[in-house]
């Protein structure tokens, strides 16, 4: 199965490759609070996406691949609404959880799509894997 990665990113793709597919929009993250480690969140790009405003994070593993994206919307006040279009665009979710989580394993896209309330929504993109298999849930 070939995978869509998000965007115009490529899952396993370098902070270069990313940058040159933003056109250039996307540039180093200072914010060391976003790094999920040991995987490090490297670039930040604006992003609008369901009528809605995020920044973007580009989170690399230690060898420097593009692991998965997180978007956190730039007015928090938004995030029922986000959430709720997310639900119309993905449908159900497959997986429902505390702190708000909604997951979806979306097929058509390839990717794991992740929606949480811990603080502020936030909403994760990553590469398809299957309940059950390595890396799925």
């Amino acid at each position: 199965m070939t995978y869509a990665d998000w965007q115009y990113t490529q899952w396993g793709g370098s902070p270069t490759a990313v940058i040159e597919a933003s056109g250039g929009s996307a540039g180093p993250n200072d914010d060391r609070g976003k790094d999920p480690l040991p995987l490090v969140a490297t670039l930040t790009a604006p992003y609008t996406g369901l009528g809605f405003n995020f920044d973007a994070y580009f989170i690399f593993d230690p060898a420097e691949q593009l692991r998965y994206v997180d978007l956190a919307p730039l007015h928090p006040e938004s995030c029922n609404e986000i959430r709720f279009a997310l639900m119309n665009s993905y449908g159900q979710p497959d997986k429902r959880g505390s702190f708000g989580l909604l997951k979806w394993w979306h097929r058509e896209s390839g990717n794991v799509v992740i929606y949480s309330e811990i603080g502020a929504c936030q909403i994760r993109y990553m590469s398809l894997s299957e309940p059950g298999q390595a890396g799925g849930l």
